[in-house]
């Protein structure tokens, strides 16, 4: 039986973890690349992505500069995003 590789451990891994956690809340995942920043929020009982924000979406690429900036800014963006989630589906208050 051939060794499993590192990318099907990792899937194995998240997968048991989502699953023991069930569904109390969303998911975070964040991807942080030498140049860019990704994050998105993920409902895992339904599967269906939240919101989701990138350092290289048009109103973000030129205001900011520097790294903790864009980091910041894709922070507020996915924040703001899944507030106006919830109030839609009517989980807080406005």
């Amino acid at each position: 039986m051939a060794k499993k590789n590192s990318h099907d451990l990792r899937k194995a891994r998240v997968r048991k973890a989502l699953a023991a956690r069930g569904a109390l809340r969303p998911r975070l995942s964040v991807f942080r690349s030498s140049k860019n920043i990704y994050a998105q929020v993920i409902d895992d009982t339904k599967g269906v992505t939240v919101a989701a924000a990138s350092s290289l979406e048009k109103d973000l690429k030129g205001a900011i500069k520097t790294g903790a900036d864009k980091d910041a800014a894709v922070a507020e963006m996915v924040a703001h995003m899944t507030r106006m989630h919830a109030f839609m589906i009517g989980k807080i208050e406005s």
